[in-house]
């Protein structure tokens, strides 16, 4: 709430404009924050379209030099890109601050998680979640599993505990990096 609280007020107070998503104008498009709970980080990512005017280039330094000290050290600060039509294409990240990731550990398993990436939300949830869902798939040692749409391999990768062949079917290649 911190962090968005100041986002709202340094967006505010900069004059910049938010995206119109029919017009496809306007610089500020989305503020990402995800939280590991296992290892107490923060990734914050600012999604904005190409930095052109003055006031998207001052908001950038506030963004780089100010908002940043809001962080701790061990938390990530990014700054993407999307300069397209598109309402989740990024074709530039930028690390501000961090290591440009996260990790999470469910069911004794460390995650690596991306900007990009998918991983569930709510990962305070997650063990008993996960846990029963390898349950009610009574999974056997010789199964085949296929885990489609799987992220950063929450599911796929408690789930190669029960079978010898797994499979995790992801189209964003980071998060397939991350799970591997």
């Amino acid at each position: 709430n911190v962090l968005f609280t100041a986002m709202k007020a340094a967006a505010e107070k900069s004059n910049c404009t938010a995206y119109n998503h029919v017009e496809h104008k306007g610089f500020f498009r989305n503020f990402l924050l995800r939280y590991s709970y296992a290892n107490d980080q923060i990734m914050a990512m600012l999604i904005t379209n190409a930095v052109k005017s003055d006031r998207d280039k001052a908001f950038m330094e506030y963004y780089r030099n100010e908002f940043s000290k809001l962080l701790g050290e061990n938390d990530t600060l990014l700054h993407g890109i999307n300069a397209t039509n598109s309402p989740v294409d990024i074709q530039e990240i930028n690390l501000i601050k961090g290591s440009g990731f996260i990790t999470e550990k469910i069911l004794d398993i460390e995650y690596r998680i991306s900007p990009q990436s998918f991983f569930q939300t709510n990962s305070s949830h997650l063990n008993g979640f996960i846990s029963k869902i390898i349950e009610m798939a009574e999974i056997k040692r010789e199964d085949t599993v296929w885990d489609l749409y799987c992220g950063a391999g929450s599911i796929t990768l408690p789930a190669s505990r029960q079978c010898d062949n797994i499979y995790g079917i992801e189209l964003i290649e980071i998060a397939v990096s991350d799970a591997k």
